[in-house]
């Protein structure tokens, strides 16, 4: 029965027990039960005076998942009883609680009050028994002291046990020979299976050999517990292919062939088990001459008849045993291999090529043995261990099925221990320990990377695509890892951390990074450290997508990131751009444009971000610039990234940035015209650097006015918004030629109204009048052409109109004369060719215009007297009023204007009369 199957009807048991007759046994049955626990995975406690299940109460046992107390187990037991080689069962009689299983049956002590019922003899061999069990194993058993024969297995009742004996050590190297029956006399005892007087007794001294001489005592215990085979065959095998039972009968049987080989005399040298009694079971320590003349002695000896001597795994030795150079090892060749032996290290088989490899590692000098030859968990290869005491060193040496062999020692092999061997992502070695490139480098690799040692950085292990990328860099000439491939925190890719050269007292650090692309990109220097500071692949930054770059011969450095760039340079402070910012930065110039003063960040408001930038000459911060930046790049979602410098720069700087009246940058900086100068749009107006070297500031209604003229094809500016001298508007100059003050043109802003030009002779006039101080106040609209009139330009003010014609220039229709003149029809009306004069009598002014509709150009006329207000006259009225002397005459100033007249022609008021003119054109005084 194999180990995966034993059954585990009793899963743990509680045995606390400290009666001294009592006390070998629980302690043996502890031992043997607490590997049974360790073979099907289970737990045990064992306390020294038995087993404990850590957290029940009291002394219980657990069957089939149920729990019983002590004081229940006799019913229990009585139901679960399936005898002697039938899987396990359990029986509780007589104050005993018995565990039976194929090829064994166990006591165990169930509780002090339950086992004081229970009496069992015990006693140590005679020397009669020894010298009669002498006849068989010769000196091979342990000493009489170290075996307790007792009568347990008859306890309880034959129905129990039926008279079955069995072994089982104790916790202090003990061995309790379970007799039952034949406890009294062994060597007279027979039973129906064992007929012959001492046979069962010697069948179960050969249990005791076996784990006397075993290297693993609780793997033979475990077999002897599990075994249910006891035909051997009469084929003569080798001694170590029959199982612990099967070996247990091949000793009875030689002893006394009865059932196997009936008519052969026992202990006869002619029995064919004979060899192997004579070799193995005989032996001892006693050196063992082979057939070919070669003697094997001592811990090699041992070793080879574990190996069934010279018919066994190395058939017939070769050579005499041997010392190697160091005067400690010892070696004996054989047809099919060597045993190796050193006192630290014990003796152990090398075969084929692993022997050969061996020896190609410097043999004695790589190391002895520490194990056979043993396959690989993954059954894939096989593999040996090695030790070399002098030096404190190890080593092991792999074959892989089909494969190759390849020796891995010190540093290396320790990484790839710690990683699982071949089972780790590295795989088989493919290829032996070499030197790197770099002094004290060392280099192995694996099938599925290579592990690198210093002995400033140890080992370090790379496997998939950052193997891959440390190769293409030239593997330690390019740098050594200081750590494995690691996945990053988040999952997504690895890294491992390394140092250009080891050897240096202060070594570069760099780092490769495989990205969520599988890319392997390589992080160094003060662009590493900066990234580091950002929380790697944590932070702001992302990934690194591409390799580092440098700016031309400026040592500036620039480096892509999954979100932006790191900027960085070996003696200013590194800095993080988005890549929009980024981009912009480049398109401007880059360092040649200015280095980042620190990394992009939010503006206030929220709404965009920014970078400041400072000069940046011949690999220096320009010593001559003020601290502080001195050019910046804003972007926010309208405008995206644009660029403020120099003048408008400083300008904007000192007046609260964004936070101030112009708001955020609109536009990059623009020639200003044909001139020198430059302007550059805010959100809030607009800055302008002419040919001066003077910088004009046009904010709100003025700049976007402006904006709309066409800017620099209307003007320049020659100051900036300006507040009129009583504060309710704002104001701006300009010329048509920023290098001469000619052609000079206005925008004014009042509050709550639109800005106004006012250009040419518009301007001249209302300036000579005192700008808004004069009676014409300020524009309330742009110039334009008169609707009826194109040829004539008017432009409202608060106080008045003025009114331009090629022909007689510009002149001024005051509040009244204006409002009148709308009334009669404006410009269809006529143009007016003089200003507002005063009359002779001066109590009012008139002001004469030019009928423009009408052949020959006639006059006609505005009148305004406090009276009587402004009035218009024109035609035959005019004309019959003028020959009366116009206000000095009898009619006075005229009211209002002329009316319609039902039969056709016109009627007039004046202050003293009527004049009527008919549809003939005659004029008449009516009063």
């Amino acid at each position: 029965m194999s180990q995966q199957s034993i059954p585990n009807r009793v899963l743990r048991i509680l045995s606390p027990s400290d009666i001294p007759v009592l006390g070998n046994i629980v302690e043996g049955v502890g031992n043997l039960v607490s590997r049974f626990g360790e073979a099907i995975g289970e737990s045990f406690l064992y306390g020294g005076k038995g087993l404990y299940k850590i957290g029940e109460r009291g002394a219980a046992v657990v069957i089939d998942g149920t729990e019983y107390l002590v004081d229940e187990l006799e019913e229990v037991g009585k139901d679960l009883i399936s005898g002697p080689g039938g899987g396990m069962a359990l029986y509780f009689g007589a104050g005993a609680l018995i565990l039976f299983g194929p090829g064994v049956a166990l006591l165990v002590i169930a509780a002090t009050e339950v086992a004081g019922k229970l009496l069992v003899e015990s006693r140590h061999p005679s020397d009669e028994e020894m010298a009669f069990l002498a006849r068989v194993f010769g000196t091979t058993l342990p000493p009489a002291k170290k075996i307790i024969l007792t009568d347990l297995a008859s306890k309880g009742g034959e129905m129990a046990l039926g008279g079955r004996a069995f072994v089982v050590p104790n916790a202090a190297g003990e061995y309790l020979v379970n007799l039952g029956a034949a406890y009294a006399n062994p060597m007279a005892y027979t039973s129906d299976r064992y007929a012959t007087p001492g046979k069962l007794f010697v069948h179960e001294m050969t249990h005791v050999w076996q784990d006397w001489h075993s290297s693993n005592a609780a793997a033979t215990l475990l077999d002897q517990a599990t075994d249910d085979d006891y035909n051997p065959g009469t084929e003569v095998r080798r001694w170590s292919q029959y199982s612990p039972e099967e070996q247990a009968t091949v000793v009875d049987e030689w002893f006394a062939p009865q059932q196997l080989h009936p008519g052969t005399p026992g202990c006869s040298s002619q029995h064919p088990f004979y060899p192997m009694i004579r070799d193995i079971l005989q032996q001892g320590d006693a050196p063992l001459e082979t057939s070919n003349g070669k003697v094997v002695y001592g811990a090699i000896g041992a070793k080879y008849r574990t190996l069934d001597a010279e018919i066994g795994l190395l058939g017939l030795p070769t050579t005499n045993e041997y010392s190697l150079r160091d005067g400690k090892g010892r070696r004996q060749d054989f047809e099919k291999g060597s045993i190796l032996w050193h006192p630290k290290t014990g003796a152990h088989v090398l075969q084929g090529r692993m022997l050969r490899k061996w020896e190609e590692m410097g043999g004695h000098a790589f190391g002895y043995p520490t194990c056979d030859a043993t396959g690989t968990p993954s059954n894939s290869g096989i593999f040996a261990q090695f030790r070399n005491p002098a030096k404190g060193t190890h080593g092991a040496i792999y074959a892989r099925s089909g494969g190759t062999i390849h020796a891995i020692y010190g540093g290396i092999l320790k990484k790839w221990a710690e990683m699982g061997w071949e089972s780790s992502p590295l795989g088989w070695p493919v290829g032996d320990e070499r030197d790197g490139a770099r002094s004290k480098v060392r280099l192995q690799s694996f099938e599925g990377g290579t592990i690198a040692w210093h002995p400033a950085t140890h080992a370090a292990a790379l496997w998939g695509s950052l193997d891959q990328g440390w190769k293409a860099r030239g593997m330690d000439q390019f740098a050594v890892p200081t750590t494995d491939s690691t996945p990053t925190p988040n999952g997504v890719g690895m890294f491992s951390h390394m140092i250009r050269d080891p050897n240096r007292r202060i070594p570069e650090t760099t780092s490769l990074y495989q990205n969520r692309s599988g890319e392997v990109i390589e992080i160094s220097g003060t662009i590493r450290l900066a990234w580091k500071d950002l929380e790697w692949e944590k932070g702001r930054a992302g990934f690194p997508v591409a390799a580092q770059r440098e700016f031309g011969t400026s040592k500036i450095l620039a480096q892509e990131f999954e979100n932006g760039f790191l900027v960085a340079h070996h003696t200013l402070h590194n800095h993080f751009l988005s890549k929009g910012m980024f981009a912009a930065w480049e398109s401007l110039g880059g360092h040649e444009w200015g280095y980042p003063v620190a990394s992009e960040a939010s503006t206030p408001c929220g709404k965009g971000s920014f970078v400041h930038f400072r000069d940046y000459t011949d690999g220096t911060i320009a010593a001559n610039i003020p601290l502080g930046a001195v050019r910046s790049i804003y972007r926010t979602p309208t405008h995206g990234h644009l660029p403020v410098s120099g003048a408008f720069h400083r300008f904007w700087r000192t007046h609260n940035w964004e936070k101030g009246s112009l708001g955020f940058p609109s536009s990059a900086e623009s020639p200003l015209g044909s001139t020198a100068g430059v302007l550059q749009r805010f959100d809030g107006g607009i800055l302008v650097w002419d040919a001066t070297r003077k910088l004009r500031v046009l904010i709100g209604a003025i700049a976007t006015k402006w904006s709309e003229l066409g800017e620099t094809e209307w003007g320049y500016p020659v100051c900036g918004n300006t507040s009129t001298p009583d504060g309710s508007a704002q104001f701006a100059h300009f010329v048509v030629d920023p290098k001469r003050t000619s052609e000079e043109r206005s925008i004014y802003w009042k509050t709550r109204s639109e800005a106004c030009a006012v250009r040419g002779a518009f301007r001249e006039l209302w300036k000579n009048q005192g700008w808004e101080r004069g009676s014409l106040g300020y524009p309330l609209v742009d110039e334009s052409p008169a609707p009826l009139l194109p040829s004539a330009q008017i432009q409202v003010f608060e106080g008045g109109c003025l009114v331009w014609h090629a022909e007689w220039g510009a002149h001024q229709l005051d509040h009244d004369m204006y409002m009148a003149w709308r009334a009669a029809g404006s410009e269809s009306f006529g143009i007016p060719f003089m200003d507002a004069t005063p009359t002779p009598n001066q109590e009012g002014k008139f002001q004469h215009l030019r009928d423009l509709d009408t052949p020959s150009f006639p006059e006609v006329s505005l009148y305004w007297s406090p009276g009587t207000g402004a009035s218009a006259i024109h035609g035959a009225i005019r004309e019959f009023w003028a020959a009366e002397g116009w206000e000095n005459g009898p009619l006075g100033f005229p009211i209002g204007l002329s009316s319609p007249l039902a039969e056709g022609g016109r009627t007039q008021r004046f202050q003293n009369g009527v004049l009527v003119e008919d549809a003939r054109g005659k004029v008449t005084r009516t009063a």
